[in-house]
């Protein structure tokens, strides 16, 4: 691991005219020049989405949206039901945004996570 003085170290509290030297930003330019790409599709949006879509089924079958039309063997029911079941209305939707909101989440991290192993890849 690089040494590193005291002196040189991090906190968060540093003025912006310290940072600014090394990062070679002054009073006329304040924001960095943005990083070049080689590729114009710098992400592999393009190799992602036809992977994505193949497999979008079984992505929304891990977050539980297809735990109506096939319930495990175990017999438990999803989270949707479980809120959908609830009998206050204020509680069932309140429950339903919450698993809307979790399910978007771990949507987005999937759909992220496979981005990645495919640049990773490369």
């Amino acid at each position: 691991m690089l040494e590193v003085d005291e002196d040189e170290k991090l906190t968060g509290e540093e003025e912006f005219e310290l940072l600014a030297g090394p990062l070679g930003l002054n009073d006329r330019r304040i924001v960095p020049e943005p990083v070049q790409f080689p590729d114009s599709d710098p992400l592999g949006a393009s190799v992602a989405m036809v992977t994505a879509t193949n497999s979008m089924e079984e992505t929304l079958m891990q977050i539980g949206c297809h735990g109506s039309v096939e319930k495990s063997s175990s017999g438990r029911i999803t989270l949707g039901e479980q809120a959908a079941a609830l009998a206050n209305p204020h509680d069932r939707v309140v429950a339903l945004r919450r698993v809307t909101a979790a399910a978007q989440v771990l949507l987005a991290r999937t759909m992220v996570m496979r981005a990645l192993s495919l640049l990773s890849v490369r």
